[in-house]
C-alpha cells in the first residue's frame, strides 16, 4: 500500500535509451531513470523491486515501435495471468512526458489490452506549468464512440454506442437519435421488411 492506501503492485514502462543516459542538469550526476526513482522512493520504498521495464530504442524506427508494443502487452498480459486465482488486475497509465509519439504507443497498449479483458483504471497527465494532475479518461473514452461508430455503419450494431452513453446524459435531439439507431439495429437482427424500412427512414430523418 502507499500513502493513499491504494495497492500498487507493479510498474510497467517504456526505457528509452536517453533515461539511462546522466541528466544534463547542474548537481545531478545520476540518470533520468535513477532521479525518477528516487522520487519515488519517499512513497513506494519498494519502487525497486516494482518496476518492469520494456527496452526501447527511440532511433531504430516505427517498426521497433510497434514491436514494443506487443512486448509490453505481452508482458502486462503474463503479469496477469500470474495472478492468484481470484484476483482481478486495474491498469492505471502515466501520459506525462516521453517521445513525441509516445502517446501514441501507449494508447495503442491500452486498447491492446482492454480487448484482451483488463480493467482500465485511471489514465493521468501531469500538468507542470498549472501544478495539475488530470485525468484524461474522458478521452480516451472517444475511442469507444469511434468504435461504436464504425460498428454501426459497418455491422448495424449500436453494443458499443450504448456502452458509451451508457451513463452520459443526452440532449433530446441526440437521445432521438440513439433511438433511432437502436430500433434499426433491432430490426436488422428481426428481419422484419416493413418494420426495418419504417426504422431506416426514422434513422434517416433523426
Amino acid at each position: 500500500l502507499d500513502q493513499t492506501g491504494i495497492r500498487f503492485d507493479r510498474m510497467f514502462y517504456f526505457e528509452t535509451n536517453s533515461v539511462r543516459r546522466p541528466m544534463d542538469m547542474p548537481g545531478h550526476a545520476e540518470s533520468h531513470l535513477a532521479f525518477f526513482q528516487q522520487r519515488l522512493h519517499d512513497i513506494l520504498p519498494q519502487i525497486g523491486t516494482l518496476l518492469h521495464p520494456v527496452p526501447y530504442d527511440e532511433t531504430a524506427g516505427i517498426p521497433n515501435m510497434m514491436t514494443c508494443v506487443l512486448r509490453m502487452s505481452e508482458a502486462i498480459q503474463s503479469y496477469v495471468r500470474g495472478l492468484p486465482a481470484g484476483d482481478t488486475a486495474l491498469l492505471h497509465a502515466d501520459f506525462t512526458g516521453g517521445m513525441r509519439h509516445a502517446n501514441m504507443m501507449m494508447l495503442a497498449v491500452l486498447r491492446l489490452l482492454q480487448y484482451s479483458g483488463i480493467e482500465i483504471g485511471a489514465l493521468l497527465y501531469s500538468d507542470y506549468q498549472s501544478r495539475r494532475v488530470e485525468d484524461i479518461h474522458s478521452i480516451y473514452d472517444l475511442f469507444d464512440l469511434i468504435s461504436g461508430a464504425e460498428e454501426f455503419v459497418n455491422f448495424g450494431s449500436v453494443k458499443a454506442i450504448n456502452g458509451y452513453f451508457q451513463h452520459r446524459a443526452a440532449s433530446p435531439v441526440l437521445q432521438r437519435l440513439l433511438d433511432a439507431m437502436r430500433d434499426f439495429s433491432d430490426e436488422i437482427g428481426l428481419c422484419h421488411r416493413g418494420r426495418l424500412i419504417r426504422a431506416a427512414q426514422s434513422l434517416r430523418d433523426a
